[in-house]
């Protein structure tokens, strides 16, 4: 879900605060418990894996049976088994060539799943550089709900503000060293290391 703020408050959105994306991130990590259980749900971690019993004698019996993976699998197949076509009375070649190179079927069904684990889905669109070629071509990512949210102001437009995507960075032996944290907004991307998060 979009965090709503008063944009007064926001202050320079091209220079943004640390106070400002400290509230932000803190505000979705107050939600992630939430998008955890539900991609543990998916995953087939459900709850009754954990259950103990107080006596040994009594059956502890976990039977999973992962309705919220085959309900998720049935809605992505329903939604985009059949790939979206696009047509236009103008000629858009160019455009279909462009989702063709990036995948776009392959995009489809994974922001799908999102939409469906999470309730929500975020892809990000940016410049990509073939590495042999050096040219620049556009490209899409669908990223994971747990690591990205979208800003927007308190008005009843909800028009968007800025997103912010936050990952954490491990070092050689598994421990989080810093967090990288990418700020957009409409004409520029920040990127920062933070020690720590929420």
């Amino acid at each position: 879900m979009a965090i709503k703020i008063n944009r007064e408050m926001a202050g320079d959105l091209n220079n943004p605060s640390s106070e400002l994306l400290n509230h932000c991130i803190n505000q979705h990590q107050s939600d992630f418990w939430r998008l955890e259980k539900l991609s543990d749900y998916y995953d087939g971690k459900q709850d009754i894996l954990k259950r103990t019993k107080d006596s040994a004698a009594a059956p502890n019996n976990k039977v999973v049976v992962n309705h919220a993976k085959y309900v998720t699998d049935m809605n992505v197949g329903f939604m985009v088994g059949n790939p979206v076509a696009y047509t236009s009375s103008d000629d858009i070649q160019s455009i279909l060539d462009a989702y063709t190179k990036v995948d776009i079927v392959s995009h489809d069904t994974e922001l799908e799943k999102d939409l469906s684990v999470f309730g929500i889905g975020y892809e990000l669109i940016y410049m990509n550089q073939e590495p042999q070629t050096g040219k620049v071509f556009a490209d899409i990512k669908c990223i994971d709900p747990r690591g990205i949210f979208l800003v927007t102001d308190d008005t009843i437009d909800t028009n968007p503000l800025f997103a912010v995507h936050y990952q954490p960075v491990y070092n050689l032996q598994g421990a989080v060293d810093y967090y990288l944290v990418k700020y957009y907004n409409d004409n520029r991307v920040l990127t920062y290391r933070a020690a720590s998060i929420a």
